[in-house]
């Protein structure tokens, strides 16, 4: 059974060693690894440039928001501990073969990627708790305190909004997005009484704990994927590569960084198995699924697009789109009756509130602007991709031989869609976290590559991402 991988090129195709700048088995020739790390050094040169000097090239943009200031960042005897800490961990991780103990290791040493990264503002653990006293998105955690299970499972999430009861924030999101805050809201009750400030100290206290540990578990997908179609070198790069990503490694505390990306990853590799082995019933289940997805983020609503991607035009692809169809239609019939709830009632207000932020973000701008935002969106996906993981995943992206190629048109359609007609006007760094487990096996695949070739290429690299991720840290962290 094929899956991930090309049936026209397989296994064989990834352990290549031909020379870069020779031509390859399908008469194309490599990038050299000089020309990507010269495009990497060239990227990363520029955003150090707009961060330091803060010459408001990027505030010309449409839609841009980000703020671009200096925040002191300190060493500290607790911050090293920690460093070093993940360091060990990483480096028993990556030396030899890739083992359930050395996954196990490789997500404790995620998780303490973000502490040390936090600890870097000098404040301890109140610099992650402060992602959910002060920032927008403070207020849709904190509104699950008054919220009931019955919000969240029982069909009153649809009454709620059109009540009004519920924050601004909550109404762009489904029921699912708020259940992780919801239970460590409970859990903050215990032994609380009804203070609903010392309940939400110790929610956003476990909160700072516990979902750093969560975002690790992208690792999953990524190892199941990689384990595919990568070779040993590329799995390990697929495994590193998170915790050198700053949008994975500075936007806390979300759902987006901390669930959706493990979520999409692990549909997907559902998804394709069930597909590739010809399973009806675990493509019907794939269906369910889907909506299960669904009630946590509308991001995955793309999804969707993938059986008419990946159509064949055999005897079996009809069979496939309509139990996949049926298990869709089976869930949301179910939740409807079950749960009361109307995913498309709920996508429409969703939608509307959030193309509004976007008009007004936009309000007095030409009318060309609503056009070239698309281009910011893509821009600013890319400089929180960092540097090199950014030209890795765009030259391997656009590759004629990729292991992922079956993935190619779905994730440019989610870029296209996503940069130019979902009414979304910057903030694409968080709204496309869940795609980040794709782009890492892209980057990743295109690292092995030039790990053939020249170890001190990838040496560069790797360089140019860890100084881009602390420096944007320190000047363009998320808040």
């Amino acid at each position: 059974m094929t899956t991930l991988c090309n049936e026209s090129t397989g296994r064989k195709e990834l352990n290549l060693t031909g020379n870069f700048g020779e031509k390859g088995p399908a008469g194309k020739k490599y990038i050299h690894p000089l020309i990507i790390s010269l495009f990497a050094g060239i990227f990363a040169i520029f955003t150090w440039f707009v961060w330091i000097f803060n010459p408001s090239i990027l505030d010309q943009l449409p839609g841009w928001f980000w703020q671009i200031g200096l925040q002191p960042l300190k060493i500290t005897l607790p911050v090293m501990v920690i460093l070093l800490f993940a360091l060990t961990m990483f480096r028993i991780a990556l030396k030899g073969q890739l083992r359930v103990k050395t996954i196990i290791l490789m997500m404790i040493a995620l998780a303490s990627a973000q502490y040390f990264l936090a600890g870097l503002e000098g404040r301890g653990i109140a610099a992650l708790k402060e992602r959910l006293i002060h920032t927008g998105h403070a207020r849709l955690a904190r509104s699950v305190l008054t919220m009931d299970a019955a919000t969240l499972f029982s069909g009153r999430w649809d009454e709620e909004i059109e009540s009004n009861r519920l924050t601004i924030y909550a109404i762009t999101k489904p029921p699912g997005y708020l259940i992780p805050y919801w239970i460590l809201g409970r859990a903050a009750r215990i032994k609380s009484g009804k203070n609903l400030t010392l309940i939400y100290e110790k929610m956003t206290l476990y909160s700072s704990l516990l979902f750093p540990l969560i975002s690790s578990l992208v690792l999953l997908p990524l190892y199941l994927i990689g384990k595919r179609c990568l070779d040993l070198k590329g799995l390990k790069f697929s495994l590193l590569i998170p915790a050198l990503l700053p949008s994975l490694q500075l936007i806390t505390l979300h759902v987006d960084q901390f669930l959706l990306p493990c979520i999409f990853g692990m549909w997907l590799y559902f998804m394709d198995s069930a597909w590739t082995g010809k399973n009806l019933k675990m493509i019907f289940l794939a269906g369910i699924l889907l909506w299960l997805a669904l009630y946590f983020s509308f991001s995955f609503i793309y999804l969707a697009f993938l059986p008419l991607l990946w159509i064949d035009f055999s005897k079996d692809y009809l069979k496939k789109v309509i139990f996949w169809l049926l298990g869709l239609f089976t869930a949301t019939a179910g939740g409807l009756l079950l749960l009361k709830y109307n995913p498309v009632i709920n996508f429409r207000n969703a939608t509307s509130l959030h193309n509004l932020w976007s008009a007004m973000k936009l309000e007095k701008s030409p009318p060309s602007d609503l056009f070239f935002v698309g281009f910011t969106n893509l821009l600013e996906f890319l400089i929180w991709l960092g540097p090199s993981v950014a030209v890795l995943f765009l030259v391997s992206l656009f590759r004629k031989e990729t292991p992922f190629a079956r993935y190619r048109s779905f994730l440019v359609l989610c870029l296209i869609l996503g940069a130019f007609f979902s009414g979304t006007a910057g903030e694409s760094a968080r709204l496309w976290l869940y795609l980040t487990p794709i782009v890492i096996l892209f980057a990743s695949r295109e690292l092995s590559l030039i790990a053939v070739k020249s170890p001190s290429a990838v040496r560069f690299l790797i360089l140019f991402q860890v100084l881009s991720l602390v420096l944007q840290k320190g000047y363009m962290d998320f808040m």
